[in-house]
């Protein structure tokens, strides 16, 4: 009887160890998050355009965070899918919650026209903390510009910037 009462009380105070270990571990450690821009490589004039913004979830704990998206000679439309945070018609913050232990990635599209007669039009985003604890942001695509190309009569993609983040 007294050997089930020792294996029981290491049982018990293994369960609590790994508990203890896994709260100090979400509290401790931050999020990890890549975000980032993905489009076409090449748009129409006067078309209306999509770009994905995107984060991967890398990891650590809990946190939530807004991804900020500026656009440059184009205008949000109000066609893009809710929830969002339309600060003006250029500038647009879509919210994230980052919660242990979904590893992946999450997307929205966001719906543009190309204002009339630009050489060119981009998008810069941005990552804003909401939570108390930072994310870390790392190999973050923050920057997409697009330059008018006479030879095929549309915009194609000219620049895109990687930059690392640390937080």
């Amino acid at each position: 009887m007294q050997v089930k009462k020792k294996i029981t009380l290491f049982t018990i105070s293994m369960l609590l160890l790994i508990v203890t270990s896994f709260s100090i571990y979400l509290v401790a450690v931050p999020p990890f998050v890549d975000y980032g821009l993905d489009g076409k490589r090449q748009f129409q004039p006067k078309e209306s355009g999509s770009i994905d913004v995107y984060y991967t979830d890398k990891g650590g704990g809990d946190g939530s965070f807004r991804l900020v998206l500026k656009l440059i000679n184009c205008t949000f439309s109000n066609q893009t899918e809710k929830p969002y945070d339309q600060r003006n018609s250029t500038t647009v913050a879509f919210a994230f919650d980052k919660n242990w232990p979904l590893i992946g990635s999450t997307r929205r599209q966001v719906i543009f026209t190309i204002d009339d007669d630009v050489a060119g039009f981009a998008f810069e985003l941005h990552l804003e903390n909401i939570s108390q604890k930072a994310v870390d942001a790392r190999d973050s695509i923050n920057y997409v510009g697009y330059s008018w190309n006479s030879t095929c009569s549309s915009y194609v993609l000219s620049q895109q910037q990687s930059v690392k983040v640390i937080s």
